[in-house]
């Protein structure tokens, strides 16, 4: 255990993030898989789902959970799964 009270201070916002972070990845991880079941399925919720799920990666960026390359491969493979239902 640290001696220093910043240090201190930090070990707890270092734990919290790392909760929020686990969460927030677990989450997207849950939901992406849903997402690939409905587009398997060719289900017409899934244009729905998607703007939700792009929502929760915007977000995921905004707090700093991810890096924005691995944003925007996330996001480029969701839009091809998506249009691969109309093709």
């Amino acid at each position: 255990m640290p001696n220093i009270q910043s240090a201190k201070k930090r070990v707890k916002t270092i734990e919290t993030r790392r909760q929020r972070n686990k969460k927030v990845k677990s989450s997207l991880a849950t939901n992406m898989k849903k997402f690939e079941v409905m587009v398997n399925a060719k289900s017409a919720d899934a244009k729905n789902f998607y703007n939700s799920l792009i929502s929760q990666l915007d977000n995921a960026l905004a707090k700093g959970v991810f890096h924005k390359n691995n944003i925007a491969h996330k996001k480029s493979k969701l839009t091809k799964m998506l249009n691969s239902i109309d093709a």
